[in-house]
């Protein structure tokens, strides 16, 4: 035991002593208006917004966000500058319930340290990020598991050949042992700058190491001053690791997709969605589905939009059920300066891959709210439910009911250190086994802003 306490105790030092010379060649720049606690800038949609291109997330008349790997933060590049680098550190301690099942229930105290580090930077013509977040852990009652990691990688490049027309490359890369990843934030995405808790990342899978990578590639066209279309490439592959935990099964998955999204603008208010796709999956249950969504966003009043599209998605093969509804949709709010809040609803079944036999139709729903509370407190809290449905070829495939709720508060100690305090309760029931987990944790967060060069 000691020997392990000192393998971790080096681990956390080299940690910190790394980011923090990072900050002694960087230094921190608070002289960026409207930053958040984490130093990145914080941009509030306009009454009169452009449309949104859907997969650049660009206006054209608004920095391009994007939120950090881990954390409910989003950054954008200061158009003044040329680059800016990311880096930062969490600390956490914590207790869960149930992510240890067999052989038997036991709950788990954990240490894990979280640096970050990333480059968001322009050219010429592109924008571009990259990001590499590692979750070291240490189990401090758990036998003899040593130190485990999860590994997340993004990047993403954004170019913009002339007024007409660009193209985007995304590529994220997630590996190691998959549990770590409930452990602390759950994963975030950006919804008209609001960052809203994926309901996927509730789900405790039955797999312990996994290798999950998606590669995009596409272009956008600027058809009008009203109209932008958008077509992408999409290549995912998914690889179940063998391990002894019952129940789950090894393998891997792969598929490709193609996808066209049109948008209209026909105020600066109101924009007509459309959308289509196609999807294959490789292997022996191999199926093809094809889908068209039509919709509309409204920003009612400013700072509070509305968007929802809804259509058909034909399916064929085993692990596709012939016809479904699919629909997406959220509203958004920025209340105030300091108070944020969104709903989300999602019906599909070309989503997340959830086991090595793939899964079928998925639905999340969620909402939330963050809060100012006071000049040193911040305050949020999120809840979601999320039903995965059978393969419709093996119904007694992987399939899950689940459903979350997790305030937290955090206190604010300086622009780039923060105190945070979170709770989560976790009902789910995952092939049959009842997973409902207690989790609590205290993380520390060091992210401070960089100083970039013009």
């Amino acid at each position: 035991m000691t020997a392990r306490w000192n393998q971790l105790t080096g681990l956390l030092a080299s940690s910190v002593l790394a980011l923090f010379g990072a900050c002694a060649v960087f230094g921190q720049d608070r002289t960026a208006a409207g930053s958040q606690s984490d130093g990145s800038a914080t941009v509030q949609p306009p009454m009169d917004q452009a449309p949104i291109d859907p997969v650049t997330g660009s206006s054209g008349e608004k920095p391009r966000q994007y939120v950090i790997i881990g954390t409910d933060r989003q950054v954008s590049l200061n158009p003044l500058l040329k680059y800016q680098w990311l880096y930062g550190l969490d600390l956490t301690e914590g207790y869960d319930d149930g992510l240890i099942l067999f052989p038997e229930q036991k709950g788990v105290f954990y240490t894990l340290a979280t640096p970050r580090v990333g480059l968001l930077a322009r050219t010429g013509k592109s924008e571009y990020i990259v990001q590499y977040t590692p979750t070291l852990s240490y189990f401090n009652n758990a036998g003899p598991t040593g130190i485990q990691a999860y590994q997340q990688g993004l990047a993403e490049l954004h170019t913009e050949v002339n007024r007409i027309w660009g193209w985007d490359a995304i590529l994220t890369i997630e590996y190691g042992t998959y549990p770590l990843s409930l452990l602390s934030d759950f994963s975030f995405q950006s919804l008209d700058g609001i960052t809203a808790v994926d309901a996927n990342s509730i789900l405790l899978l039955t797999s312990q190491d996994y290798l999950n990578t998606d590669a995009t590639v596409g272009g956008h066209w600027h058809i009008s001053p009203r109209d932008t279309l958008t077509v992408s490439s999409i290549y995912n592959y998914v690889n179940f690791q063998p391990n002894n935990v019952p129940g789950s099964i090894a393998g891997h998955i792969h598929r490709e997709e193609v996808t066209a999204t049109y948008t209209r603008s026909v105020t600066r208010r109101f924009n007509l969605l459309a959308n289509g796709n196609a999807q294959h999956v490789f292997g022996p249950l191999a199926c093809t589905t094809y889908g068209l969504q039509a919709g509309a966003s409204y920003e009612i009043v400013r700072g509070t939009t509305i968007s929802g599209t809804v259509g058909p998605q034909f399916g064929t093969g085993t692990c596709s059920e012939s016809v479904i509804v699919d629909y997406s949709g959220h509203l958004t709010t920025h209340l105030s300066r300091n108070w944020d809040a969104y709903l989300s609803a999602e019906r599909t079944s070309t989503g997340e891959i959830h086991s090595a036999v793939g899964s079928g139709v998925t639905e999340t729903y969620g909402g939330g709210v963050s809060r100012r509370l006071a000049e040193h407190v911040d305050a949020r809290l999120d809840a979601g439910y999320i039903h995965v449905a059978s393969v419709p070829g093996l119904p007694s495939s992987f399939n899950a009911n689940g459903w979350f709720v997790s305030p937290q508060v955090g206190w604010v100690f300086s622009p780039s250190i923060q105190l945070n305090f979170r709770y989560s309760r976790i009902y789910q029931v995952v092939s049959g086994v009842d997973l409902d987990r207690n989790q609590g944790m205290v993380t520390l967060q060091w992210r401070p802003a960089s100083r970039s060069a013009n």
